[in-house]
């Protein structure tokens, strides 16, 4: 999935791209001031993401289950109907704990909820911003959601037996033109406990490079 530097989308006529269909979401710049976006901090991820093997390395629909143990560690992650979140869909983790970071240093309240435009997204991960990416993004929220983990990683204080789902739910919010077509304005998600918990309780944080969004690995695997 290469990406190249963002652009402001010049979306402002009511009119979807040639060839869209009329009940397709189409890109369309969201209110900024009423939203956890834009991010404007540096890019953080949560410490356990980055050293075990919760996601699939492969832009193909990766459908095995995934396992690790050291014997003090375990982890299991099983695939939803369009296969495991993949380090590409993994992205959008970063990003909204990236905005969870930025509240609680700026001491703001923080909750699981999260509404931010695609457009901010696209411009932090460096994606231009096109159908293509928003189809991207609607996948990646969609693995997010279907693919199960289960670990016996606790965070903040508390562990979970069962299966959890990096987000609890995921929307995306749109607005009809006179003709009827939709017009996408912001993404609305919410991040599972056993994450919420790392960020909030153990601040266990730690930011990326910025050159992490332009890396591109070639070759089935798990990160």
């Amino acid at each position: 999935m290469p990406k190249s530097k963002a652009a402001e989308p010049g979306l402002s006529k009511d009119r979807a791209p040639a060839g869209t269909a009329k009940d397709a979401v189409v890109p369309m710049q969201g209110d900024l001031f009423s939203m956890d976006s834009p991010l404007r901090g540096g890019v953080h991820g949560e410490l356990s993401l980055m050293a075990y093997p919760f996601f699939a390395l492969t832009k193909q629909a990766w459908m095995k289950p995934l396992a690790y143990s050291t014997g003090e560690i375990s982890i299991e992650v099983q695939p939803g109907h369009k296969g495991v979140a993949n380090i590409y869909d993994k992205e959008v983790i970063l990003y909204i704990a990236s905005l969870m970071a930025a509240k609680i240093e700026n001491g703001e309240p923080v909750s699981q909820n999260f509404q931010f435009t695609a457009n901010d997204f696209f411009r932090v991960t460096g994606a231009t911003p096109s159908s293509n990416a928003y189809t991207r993004l609607y996948e990646a929220l969609e693995r997010l959601q279907s693919t199960q983990i289960k670990t016996d990683i606790e965070t903040g204080g508390e562990g979970e037996a069962g299966f959890f789902s990096w987000v609890e739910t995921a929307r995306l919010q749109y607005t009809k033109t006179r003709t009827g077509e939709r017009r996408l304005k912001a993404v609305n998600v919410r991040l599972c406990d056993w994450l919420f918990r790392a960020i909030l309780k153990d601040r266990s944080v730690m930011q990326y490079a910025p050159s992490y969004f332009q890396a591109e690995p070639d070759q089935p695997s798990a990160l």
